[in-house]
């Protein structure tokens, strides 16, 4: 929105998560219960949510809290995930009595989202807000991942536990077009969000800078092999979703900015930032969106549908 000229809006975060799992509650129910119900989402959720239930800023809808202000949801994921086995083995319940007993979790837990609320002396319902507010360029946003388990230049489903829906809107391209989409657009004055691992022992450990040695790499002249061998074998997995804010290059070696909600980058006088050095871009993120303008150079590779 600032890009853009206006004043930013700082949005509601359980908005989403209400919705988000109310979907996923539904998808179980409907599968027999063989679909993912557990917590995790890809940042692509956000667009759908926001395109079916619109969008509501902070100051509407919070969710509960504790007096530090801090969300804990350690109770209500054991009492979500309780009441969709409860009642997905009671053969009699329908569809609608069966979301109802889910809803009452959500609302005991998170509150139930207004159905319209007041912003700056002004009434709106979610899609209110969303268009005349909010107003951002949704279909201008694309999704980049890198793998050779599919064709390149084509939308490819990731798989990965949190793309529960098996959504194909991946457009996987080799990985050298990959990282130069991430640099491209930090340089041109976009932002970059992310689906990355982050299990390594260089985050966990210093809690700040996140690099791939050499020495733990068995492919150190292939790195799309090596990014493909992580994948397969487990040892890269969809963990967190982050923020890639910033772009430096330093003696020959770049170096990426990222925003990061997790505890581990706020330990230690930590300011919930990390730094991603590019081996880690390359074998550690598994995709990205960002606005179409800040990757031109990839336009050419985009199919034509999709122009």
């Amino acid at each position: 929105m600032l890009r853009l000229g206006r004043d930013s809006v700082r949005l509601s975060v359980m908005f989403f998560v209400y919705y988000r799992l109310l979907e996923k509650a539904e998808h179980y129910l409907m599968s027999g219960g063989t679909t993912r119900a557990t917590p995790g989402d890809l940042f692509s959720g956000v667009f759908d949510i926001v395109q079916k239930y619109g969008i509501v800023p902070a100051s509407a809808y919070e969710g509960e809290k504790t007096p530090s202000v801090i969300y804990n949801h350690s109770q209500f994921y054991d009492d979500f995930d309780a009441v969709l086995k409860m009642v997905l083995g009671v053969q009699s319940l329908n569809k609608d009595d069966a979301l109802k007993a889910v809803i009452s979790v959500l609302d005991k837990y998170l509150g139930s989202p207004p159905r319209s609320f007041n912003y700056k002396g002004k009434q709106y319902s979610p899609m209110l807000f969303r268009d005349s507010v909010v107003s951002l360029p949704w279909g201008e946003y694309i999704v980049f991942t890198s793998f050779t388990y599919a064709p390149y230049y084509n939308y490819i489903s990731l798989k990965v536990p949190d793309n529960w829906k098996h959504q194909s809107y991946f457009l996987n391209i080799p990985l050298n077009l990959f990282v130069e989409g991430v640099r491209e657009a930090l340089t041109s004055g976009y932002t970059v969000a992310i689906d990355a691992d982050i299990t390594e022992r260089s985050y966990l450990e210093t809690k700040r800078w996140c690099v791939i040695p050499s020495v733990d790499l068995k492919n150190t002249h292939a790195l799309t092999l090596e990014r493909e061998r992580m994948f397969t074998t487990g040892e890269t997995t969809d963990d967190h979703l982050m923020h890639i804010v910033g772009y430096v290059r330093k003696s020959n070696e770049d170096w990426y900015l990222v925003k990061d909600s997790w505890h581990i980058s706020w330990e230690d006088a930590g300011t919930g930032y990390v730094i991603f050095h590019s081996s880690y871009l390359a074998l550690k993120v598994l995709s990205y969106v960002v606005h179409r303008n800040g990757v031109v150079s990839l336009h050419q590779y985009i199919p034509s549908a999709k122009q």
